[in-house]
């Protein structure tokens, strides 16, 4: 769990460039270094981000709940929401806001890291031939734009899954 939480926060991290902003921040989880889109960075968001980022999944989903009272419209609150509730293994309700995200700005679904995250939600909820076709569509995303690494951990997850593994040792 702990390489799934390195590679989050750096998902999250990275996320900030896809669409406007691009983000140095580095972190401990092995969804990290994988990009989602993100419209909106305001106050709120940027300290839920941080939070996560840090690892205070708990208080990063409280501000994630906050942003999403104060713009129920937004995608970004959404999507903090989505990854805090996987990092703490509520698979079921990440994937409502990984869905709810998808539903508010289409964007979000052609992002690598967005479906490689979505797509272990689905894995560990029993939806194994849909988390495949995600993440080997993540892992395909990863290698067009360059990014060796993220493609070579999507697809090893792949492999996992295709053998009925657990994608982290301690899940």
């Amino acid at each position: 769990m702990v390489i799934v939480m390195k590679n989050l926060a750096k998902y999250l991290s990275d996320a900030l460039g896809e669409l406007r902003i691009f983000s140095a921040a580095t972190s401990n989880s092995s969804l990290n270094n994988v990009s989602i889109p993100v419209l909106q960075e305001g106050t709120l968001s940027k300290q839920a981000r941080a939070l996560f980022i840090a690892g205070n999944l708990k208080s990063a989903l409280d501000l994630a709940n906050q942003l999403i009272a104060q713009e129920p419209k937004n995608p970004e609150g959404y999507q903090i929401r989505a990854s805090s509730q996987l990092g703490l293994k509520n698979y079921g309700m990440a994937l409502e806001d990984f869905n709810q995200t998808i539903a508010l700005d289409p964007r979000y679904a052609s992002s690598a890291g967005f479906i490689y995250a979505k797509s272990y939600a689905e894995y560990n909820l029993g939806m194994v031939d849909v988390a495949k076709l995600g993440m080997q569509k993540s892992a395909d995303l990863f290698l067009a734009s360059g990014d060796q690494k993220h493609s070579e951990q999507a697809t090893s997850y792949l492999e996992k899954m295709n053998s009925g593994e657990p994608l982290e040792a301690n899940t």
